[in-house]
């Protein structure tokens, strides 16, 4: 439902957007991570010390699993936007990203919605 209102509210194209801005935000947070995480492995396998040696592996563990973490939610998101996109194309007036969401469909394996063109409210199904 949230999908629905947040296309609705703001138009196709500024959803796009914002969930590829997001996606990409956290490609860089993630690669942020992970050099850190190398970077405390690095440090955490040059010392001797039992309680830093905790801290480093610690640090590492938690840097390089936040990382891989956030390079997941940037896969879903993108992977979620552009396949959105690929069916935003109106059938009837060729236009692109001006649909509304008129209704939603949970079915077992597939979850449907559908779509109004706001230039010539020709309806068609999306899958998400």
């Amino acid at each position: 439902m949230s999908l629905m209102r947040d296309i609705n509210r703001a138009g196709f194209r500024p959803w796009y957007e914002t969930q590829l801005a997001a996606g990409f935000g956290f490609v860089a947070l993630g690669l942020i991570l992970i050099v850190a995480g190398a970077a405390f492995l690095e440090v955490w396998l040059g010392h001797a010390n039992v309680l830093n040696d905790l801290i480093y592996a610690g640090s590492s563990f938690i840097c390089l699993g936040s990382g891989g973490y956030c390079w997941i939610k940037a896969a879903e998101r993108i992977g979620a936007a552009e396949h959105l996109a690929q069916q935003a194309t109106c059938k009837a007036c060729k236009a692109y990203g001006r649909l509304e969401l008129v209704s939603e469909e949970h079915l077992p394996q597939v979850c449907q919605m559908k779509a109004s063109c706001r230039r010539c409210r020709h309806l068609w199904q999306l899958e998400i």
